[in-house]
């Protein structure tokens, strides 16, 4: 367990700690109210004004109380069907679940997948249009023409592609695997 200490105000701290299946803080606040908080009957409002302002002359806060509101809002896209648990009190604690293996695994597996997908349209495109630019390249398959570069790069690297002749003039090649 990692545990960070953020901020110090009024000999109280602003605690952080990465666990395996969640990160805790705890920061001071001014209650309006003490246990859990259901985030569908909620006002926001600013747990520790202090903290607020000092974020918030950082250009690093966002709305004074809106945590609550985008951790809920927000928590589904990261961590599939977590909920996180704000609790009202001084200190404000706050607990949001990481993702299991499980669903880092899965989006490994995605990741590879799309991957495989575009080097695969780029491998077509290559073969019926060889002089083809890279920005025709992005354009067709939908990503930028860096992405195109790096995908390139890589076909290059693992013998799949070559190029022949200059950057202006040239063309691709598809090598064929036995």
């Amino acid at each position: 367990m990692t545990t960070i200490s953020l901020w110090r105000a009024q000999e109280k701290a602003t605690r952080g700690a990465i666990k395996l299946r969640n990160v805790e803080t705890s920061n001071p606040a001014i209650p309006h109210g003490h246990g859990p908080i259901r985030p569908g009957h909620f006002t926001p409002f600013a747990k520790n004004p202090t903290l607020s302002k000092f974020f918030m002359q950082m250009g690093r806060g966002e709305e004074i109380g809106s945590g609550v509101l985008n951790v809920t809002r927000y928590l589904p896209f990261y961590t599939k069907g977590g909920k996180a648990r704000f609790v009202e009190g001084d200190p404000f604690v706050t607990i949001i679940p990481l993702p299991s293996g499980n669903e880092v695994q899965r989006s490994d597996t995605t990741a590879q997948k799309t991957t495989q997908k575009t080097t695969q349209k780029i491998l077509d495109l290559v073969r019926s249009s060889p002089e083809c630019s890279r920005r025709t390249l992005a354009e067709a398959v939908g990503i930028s023409t860096d992405g195109i570069k790096y995908h390139l790069r890589r076909l290059q690297e693992t013998g799949l592609l070559r190029r022949i002749g200059p950057d202006k003039g040239g063309h691709w090649e598809v090598v064929q695997k036995e």
